[in-house]
């Protein structure tokens, strides 16, 4: 099983590809290689922007289309609403680094 940090994995292929898009079905695929026959469990972790933000409506319709493609794929998508401040502005400081998931202890 795969998991992915959707930011990371976002702006690692920025960096490397010019784009930010990746398959992360693909990459658990060419991750495992040869050692398995079966197909590869993967979790994709995101946050995702709040819509009723003003200037914020397409990100998450975007974000929203990537995800359906990735869930039609196999990949089991988990997110969580970017977090803001109290007048409703996307804090910069969760929307460029991370969002909190629970982890199973």
């Amino acid at each position: 099983m795969l998991f992915v940090d959707g930011q990371n994995l976002y702006k690692r292929c920025q960096d490397l590809f010019g784009h930010p898009l990746c398959h992360p079905h693909l990459l658990a695929q060419f991750l495992a290689g040869e050692r398995t026959q079966y197909p590869v469990a993967c979790r994709y972790y995101t946050g995702r922007p709040n819509p009723n933000i003003a200037g914020e409506a397409e990100k998450p319709r975007n974000l929203d289309r990537r995800l359906h493609a990735m869930r039609r794929a196999g990949v089991t998508v988990v997110f969580r609403p970017l977090r803001t401040t109290g007048n409703g502005v996307t804090d910069k400081r969760f929307h460029s680094r991370c969002v909190d998931f629970p982890v199973a202890g």
